[in-house]
């Protein structure tokens, strides 16, 4: 079995090409260039359709149109440059969420031996309250996955790809036949991260990323 550990030696002696993670994708989600069914955002930049849209307590829906953004409150803002989404949660008390949202897809037809892939560099060194990862299907319907214990032990400022397994989400509560926002991230208090893309991948042997606290 591969510990967290492990997978950040592997991440950083292979540095996790596409090839290594999406070996064995089933072809409905492979095509010619990035395919909505399985790409959310690639190099920083939602693919396709897909849109991205923040949220805080004083409104949950908020779409974002250009590359930086700032939620209503000013809990969490964005902004895409350097080829990532550079998230910034601001303030030690506001909650405030990023999501990908569009028009349903539907992945039930995908078995356990696939995840949710994010390649993503943290800045901020202690996580201090939950932050919490969902998949959802139109509200409340959704999976949510809490990261700390996987991010607790990851280096900080590198990049590294975590791979949390689809049935993590399933077990959670998300229904893959009618999936409209593939990732969500949610935190209140200081925090800063990077994320640089955003994809279906196949689970590697021996790694399960669903035993989070």
């Amino acid at each position: 079995m591969l510990t967290v550990l492990s997978w950040v030696k592997i991440c950083r002696v292979t540095a996790l090409s596409c090839v290594l993670l999406c070996a064995g994708l089933p072809s409905m989600v492979m095509a010619e260039g990035p395919s909505r069914l399985s790409n959310y955002l690639l190099n920083g930049a939602t693919v396709a359709d897909w849109q991205l849209v923040l949220g805080d307590q004083s409104e949950w829906y908020q779409p974002q149109k250009e590359n930086m953004g700032l939620s209503a409150n000013k809990a969490i803002s964005f902004n895409q440059q350097d080829n990532a989404l550079n998230v910034r949660w601001r303030s030690k008390k506001k909650e405030g969420v990023i999501s990908i949202n569009g028009p349903e897809i539907s992945l039930s037809q995908l078995d356990d031996t696939i995840a949710l892939a994010i390649e993503i560099n943290v800045a901020t060194k202690k996580l201090r309250n939950p932050l919490k990862l969902s998949m959802s299907c139109g509200y409340p319907c959704r999976g949510t996955v809490t990261l700390n214990s996987l991010l607790d032990v990851l280096p900080r400022n590198e990049w590294i790809t975590l791979p949390i397994p689809l049935r993590c989400f399933k077990d959670g509560g998300t229904d893959f036949s009618k999936l409209d926002s593939p990732f969500s991230l949610q935190a209140q208090g200081k925090l800063e991260i990077a994320i640089r893309n955003i994809r279906l991948a196949k689970v590697p042997d021996g790694l399960d990323l669903c035993k989070t606290k």
